[in-house]
């Protein structure tokens, strides 16, 4: 059986976005086509691969293809990047896991330089979390990722790119001292975790022993938003802080670092290398030009 990449693609879009004609919007072809190539398909693999209704569902067949169809699509894509790449790697995709702070406030200058130079070059970053990275780079499903931590996986390599303090942070509108800001602002948190480092490695309740702290959510951005907007104060790894932010008290000794990871028996990709290499340089310049000012 000779199966058609095409009617693949076809099933691929429609299974993704849940409608006939979003897909066939999305791919640039007829409604009527992409449905025949749908059911061309299906005649194929005897089976059915949507429940047509009020609203479509893929069938269980439909999920297993869709599985298949994404490791299908990388496998293709990879081949690409390898063929295109072996004299000169200037050109490809690079899929990359990132934690959504870092790419919004972290990563921007060095990606502005490197799509400067390497214009033909895209990349599709998925933000999520550190444990989720991991599980996509040792799945192969993503070429790197860059975390908050060195990988606890013995197949994955990692590499230190920074290291960030720690900062009390309000926002620049108000001018108060820590005692006064206590008493009408809470303290955001990332986690239980940064209450107990702050306990133990600054004085801070001490001195504030009212100052009331929540824990809502790991999500640093929403909490930088929520001081952005004058709802409270935050502790926030220095790569956010930014000129809407007032920094109140710095701790040193509480660091965030960030990571690299990478397959250690990976299929070498020398678009991916060379993306690795200009993000690690790139962060090495920047590191030493801070340090001699």
């Amino acid at each position: 059986m000779t199966m058609d990449v095409r009617l693949l693609r076809y099933f691929h879009a429609v299974a993704r976005l849940k409608s006939f004609s979003k897909a066939a919007d999305a791919l640039s072809i007829s409604q009527p086509a992409l449905s025949q190539g749908v059911k061309n398909l299906e005649k194929e693999l005897h089976c059915s691969l949507f429940i047509r209704g009020k609203t479509l569902q893929v069938t269980d067949e439909g999920e297993k293809l869709f599985s298949h169809c994404e490791e299908l699509f990388r496998v293709l894509e990879n081949i690409v990047d390898d063929i295109s790449n072996t004299k000169s790697p200037r050109k490809g995709t690079i899929r990359v896991g990132v934690l959504e702070s870092v790419l919004l406030y972290w990563m921007p200058a060095i990606l502005g330089d490197y799509f400067t130079k390497y214009p033909n070059v895209s990349a599709a970053f998925e933000k999520s979390e550190t444990v989720a990275i991991e599980s996509g780079v040792l799945d192969d499903k993503l070429h790197l990722g860059i975390i908050s931590r060195p990988s606890f996986s013995r197949k994955l390599e990692d590499i230190e790119l920074a290291s960030f303090s720690h900062k009390l942070v309000v926002s620049s509108e108000f001018s108060e001292d820590l005692p006064g800001l206590a008493k009408h602002l809470p303290l955001f948190l990332l986690g239980n975790w940064q209450e107990r480092a702050l306990t133990s490695g600054t004085d801070l309740f001490a001195r504030v022993p009212a100052l009331r702290t929540l824990n809502p959510t790991n999500c640093a951005v929403l909490v930088r938003q929520i001081v952005a907007n004058k709802l409270g104060m935050a502790v926030l790894p220095a790569y956010l802080a930014g000129p809407d932010l007032r920094v109140i008290e710095d701790y040193p000794l509480l660091k965030m670092g960030l990571y690299l990871i990478r397959r250690k028996n990976r299929r070498q990709n020398p678009l991916v290398n060379q993306f690795a290499d200009f993000v690690c340089e790139w962060q090495a310049r920047s590191a030493l030009i801070s340090s001699l000012d």
